[in-house]
């Protein structure tokens, strides 16, 4: 199955698995790291594809479409405006290169095409803390990033994770940031992360994840 460009960005960043060296970094970024993930497509037609509870109990029987497995290794370091970036690179395609740091419990992406540093992921919060990055010199453009949960410990697909942060994220303009954030139930996209490992678990249904599926990923053993 071909990957979007957002969609290989996307990979870059939720790169991890167990073999991973542990450590306390909710993002760990050593070098010579690799990561195996599941990258899971699901049917649009399906019913309850926002239903985050059923998608990381994994008690659903969702149509799967594809099934794929990629392996990320996290190379070396790079200097850019003068901050110290760690590239990782995708093993099956090494033109797919993301440079991802760490300032304070801040991780701070480096996006590829306008070089804009995108503040992901934030340590020091509380379930319902947010903060928006401005997209255009407008302002009139955002991505959202909001704080959905904060558990020390959280069962995913069976598997007990310690120490975990979710984070919702959707880019949208400002008008339907607040739609959202006044909405009962709203859904976004949501990413997962567990301390000393990384990234866990996320999920983006159709078109939030800008692929013609409901995209789930999840770290192998």
């Amino acid at each position: 199955m071909k990957y979007t460009f957002c969609q290989l960005t996307l990979i870059a960043i939720f790169v991890l698995c167990y073999n991973a060296t542990a450590g306390q970094s909710y993002y760990p970024l050593e070098n010579g790291q690799t990561w195996t993930y599941n990258f899971i497509d699901y049917a649009t037609s399906d019913t309850n594809r926002t239903n985050i509870d059923a998608m990381i109990s994994g008690k659903h029987n969702r149509e799967v479409w594809a099934t794929t497995e990629i392996t990320f290794e996290l190379k070396k370091d790079s200097i850019v405006n003068g901050h110290t970036y760690k590239v990782i690179v995708n093993k099956q395609n090494p033109f797919d290169v993301s440079l991802i740091r760490e300032d304070d419990g801040n991780f701070f992406m480096l996006n590829n095409e306008t070089f804009k540093e995108e503040n992901f992921l934030k340590t020091a919060v509380n379930v319902e803390d947010l903060w928006l990055d401005y997209e255009n010199a407008e302002e009139t453009i955002a991505t959202l990033y909001i704080v959905i949960a904060k558990e020390k410990s959280m069962q995913i697909k069976g598997k007990t994770f310690n120490d975990v942060i979710g984070i919702g994220k959707i880019t949208a303009s400002v008008k339907q940031i607040v739609a959202v954030l006044e909405s009962d139930n709203p859904f976004i996209p949501v990413t997962y992360y567990a301390k000393g490992i990384g990234v866990i678990y996320s999920y983006a249904p159709y078109p939030l994840g800008d692929r013609y599926s409901d995209l789930e990923i999840f770290i192998e053993d």
